[in-house]
């Protein structure tokens, strides 16, 4: 299926969907592992090669991120080899490093990241002095450092592109045996379309419910992974999404009930304004309509009226989007 930059993004957890945001789910911490970066398909032996002259302007991107309770992060990724990599969460900058030889880079910042939600991007800066942005965002959210109880919220870690599907980075673990199952992702295309996204045990097969009606069905990969794409429109307004889990025999083992709106386009909407869909970020929007999601601060002076919190801004709302001069 063909995914353009226009779709919208919830990130959801077990049983709870936001539209501003991330949301948590309960899950247990398992501490005491280091994440080592992602291996290329080019393997160890190319960290001998020298690195192709087009890697010189390729952009920094993620390729892990971890993060515990308290914060602490553990980031790696590629960038331009020997490129000095800058880590910023919103504007403030949280760390640098360098890349290697072969691209690669890790970071472990000094102090851990705040409670609640965060947006990382990256900067790359070569010796020649040019200069590149990442052409994502890792919307993060990290939980309330009071929330100490003995089975704790786990941070979410969702790896939002300029273009094409999301990704979980860092995602609330599944329990074992057949009975598992998340939801994780929701994408709604500018037609009407849905996509879920979530976990489940391998060989699952997974089917979505919105007000009782079958949507879709898919079977969970060996990797657990599993996505639904909706046959049908779906429009605006107010659902309720049952997902049913089933093993090989048939048998249901495990089911997720949740509700979700999708917000109402208006068919006119005044010249220089956007509605405000289900996943929308202030910083989303300005890199949609700027190119550049760090001129957020112009969309919010010019609605300070109406928000509140530049972090909070909710489904339905009418926005003015200030002229891209």
């Amino acid at each position: 299926m063909t995914r353009d930059s226009s779709r919208k993004l919830i990130w959801g957890g077990t049983g709870l969907i936001a539209a501003a945001g991330i949301v948590a789910a309960a899950a247990t911490w398992h501490s005491g592992r280091t994440p080592a970066p992602r291996q290329r398909p080019d393997g160890p032996a190319a960290k001998t090669s020298p690195a192709p002259s087009h890697a010189q302007t390729e952009a920094p991107s993620f390729d892990v991120v971890r993060v515990d309770p308290e914060g602490h992060a553990v980031l790696a990724g590629r960038a331009p080899p020997q490129s000095e990599v800058t880590v910023l969460n919103g504007d403030r900058e949280i760390g640098r490093t360098a890349a290697g030889d072969d691209g690669d880079w890790m970071l472990v910042p000094d102090l851990p990241l705040p409670p609640g939600k965060s947006q990382l991007t990256l900067r790359s800066t070569t010796k020649s002095g040019t200069m590149t942005r990442s052409d994502g965002v890792v919307a993060m959210l990290v939980p309330e450092r009071a929330a100490a109880t003995p089975k704790r919220e786990a941070p979410i870690a969702v790896l939002v592109p300029k273009e094409g599907a999301a990704a979980g980075l860092q995602l609330p673990p599944l329990g074992k045996g057949d009975r598992q199952l998340s939801l994780d992702i929701i994408e709604y295309g500018t037609h009407g379309d849905v996509i879920f996204a979530g976990r489940a045990a391998p060989g699952a097969q997974i089917g979505a419910y919105l007000n009782g009606r079958k949507m879709g069905d898919a079977t969970a990969g060996p990797d657990g992974k599993w996505h639904i794409v909706t046959g049908d429109k779906v429009p605006p307004g107010r659902y309720r999404l049952k997902l049913e889990s089933r093993n090989e025999a048939g048998k249901r083992v495990a089911q997720l009930a949740m509700s979700f709106e999708r917000a109402a386009v208006p068919e006119q909407i005044p010249g220089g304004h956007v509605i405000v869909q289900p996943g929308n970020s202030l910083w989303r929007i300005a890199r949609r309509s700027y190119g550049d999601g760090r001129r957020y601060v112009e969309i919010y002076e010019a609605n300070h009226g109406q928000i509140g919190n530049p972090q909070l801004i909710f489904p339905g709302q009418l926005l003015e989007v200030p002229s891209k001069s």
